[in-house]
């Protein structure tokens, strides 16, 4: 009888122990799941997750979409015979930026394309003298595409390609500091209209002072371009940079290059009006159809302003 009592309370024991056992397992699975970790605490291991970035914006059929940049040239890197051994057809690396103090540069390729257009005015540069008219701080619109729209890696990673660019014009009123040689010379000026220079950033902090808004008057470095720059006389004659001097007033369409050298694509006296072409102008000559000849700007003279 006693022999069966110890063996009662033995089962009795063991019951007990492996049901308590059975429990705490069951309540630290349950907490293990909520959010946080086990016991509300922190969680420990792998990491969640992070949700995916949102990829580029595509149009039909999946291709990245083109886009346009507009700003100034920050540098034109020709490219050497080491890039050219690995692409034929890249001609250089454009680096354009956006006014401001806290913008990113976009990088474009360069390519030897059908495509390609570079204009100034109603002029197309050639692809030979890029180097020679992608001046730093020049004002410029830039339409540009992925070299690969369909490639699947990052963004970062994409090469985007320069399809066309566009030197923008200003124009401006002022009057003539010095003509110098090989093709230059310091304008005195403001943009018409009361308009705004195009690196002009309004502060932030709204002072209403009048005095911040005013449109400052600056020295222009302006160069002639091969041809594209006209000019003309009070009568509206054709006319060379060297028939003006030191305190003419003038009027002229530049592309705004800062304190850099910028271009000269119009300049004439107040209230002149382009010269038109003659009934017996030749064709080829002024106001005809001639084919497309090499241009850019003048090789700097003696005294000119360096860029």
């Amino acid at each position: 009888m006693a022999r069966l009592v110890r063996q009662s309370r033995q089962t009795l024991c063991w019951t007990i122990l492996i049901t308590a056992v059975l429990s705490i397992a069951a309540s630290d699975s349950a907490m293990a799941q909520r959010p946080g970790g086990a016991r509300g605490g922190p969680t420990r291991g792998k990491q969640p997750k992070e949700p995916p970035r949102q990829r580029d914006s595509r149009g039909e059929g999946g291709t990245l979409s083109p886009g346009t940049q507009t700003g100034y040239i920050l540098r034109y890197k020709v490219a050497d015979e080491e890039d050219k051994k690995e692409d034929a057809d890249l001609l250089g690396v454009l680096k354009i930026k956006p006014y401001g103090a806290k913008t990113t540069v976009m990088t474009l390729q360069v390519r030897r394309s059908d495509d390609l257009r570079i204009t100034l005015g109603e002029h197309q540069f050639e692809t030979d003298e890029l180097d020679k008219v992608f001046r730093k701080r020049l004002d410029v619109s830039a339409d540009w595409d992925f070299l690969d729209p369909d490639s699947k890696r990052d963004d970062k990673f994409k090469k985007k390609v320069l399809r066309t660019l566009t030197f923008k014009t200003t124009e401006i009123e002022g009057e003539v500091e010095e003509v110098l040689d090989g093709g230059r010379a310091i304008v005195s000026a403001v943009p018409t209209n009361d308009l705004q220079w195009p690196d002009y950033i309004p502060d932030d902090k709204q002072t209403n002072d009048p005095k911040k808004d005013k449109v400052r008057k600056k020295k222009l470095k302006l160069m002639v371009v091969d041809d594209v720059s006209k000019f003309f006389t009070e009568d509206s004659e054709d006319a060379d940079l060297s028939d003006f001097k030191q305190g003419d007033k003038v009027q002229a369409l530049v592309v705004y290059a800062g304190s850099k050298p910028g271009y000269i694509l119009k300049m004439h006296p107040p209230g002149a009006k382009e010269a038109t072409p003659k009934p017996d102008d030749n064709p080829g000559e002024r106001g005809g159809a001639r084919p497309p000849q090499p241009s850019g700007p003048r090789p700097s003279g003696r005294g000119a302003p360096q860029g």
